[in-house]
């Protein structure tokens, strides 16, 4: 699916409640940057900050999932090796340490929580979510 229609899709989901549950597949961080613009404010979730983070983060994670849990909900998926983070020119990389891997979440984290985040999930160990209310 093109950009421009993830963008419409986010767009309808929101402003004329086309769906209260919707995710998209995962995605680099510039198209994130943008289905975020097309959630726009919505209650506490405030769409400058979000893009904030997620411009801090890229190249350090794989993608990001954007959509409605009947509120804001954000999904950010963590690479295991080094090959897997997003816009890697590696054919093949090394394993992540566990350490760098806590980190990265413990960042992700600290940074949402920044953004008034009301729910933060590990829904896997290598997914995070974040959701406002």
């Amino acid at each position: 699916m093109k950009k421009e229609k993830l963008v419409e899709m986010i767009k309808l989901t929101y402003e004329e409640d086309l769906a209260l549950h919707l995710r998209t597949r995962r995605v680099k961080s510039e198209t994130a940057e943008q289905l975020v613009e097309a959630i726009g404010p919505y209650n506490g979730f405030d769409p400058d900050k979000v893009k904030e983070i997620i411009r801090r983060f890229r190249g350090r994670v794989m993608g990001w999932e954007i959509g409605r849990e009947y509120s804001p909900v954000i999904y950010v998926h963590l690479p295991y090796w080094t090959h897997q983070r997003e816009d890697s020119a590696e054919a093949w990389g090394e394993r992540i340490p566990p350490e760098e891997m806590e980190e990265l979440k413990r960042e992700l984290i600290e940074a949402f929580k920044e953004a008034r985040v009301d729910e933060i999930e590990e829904v896997v160990p290598s997914v995070l979510r974040f959701w406002w209310d």
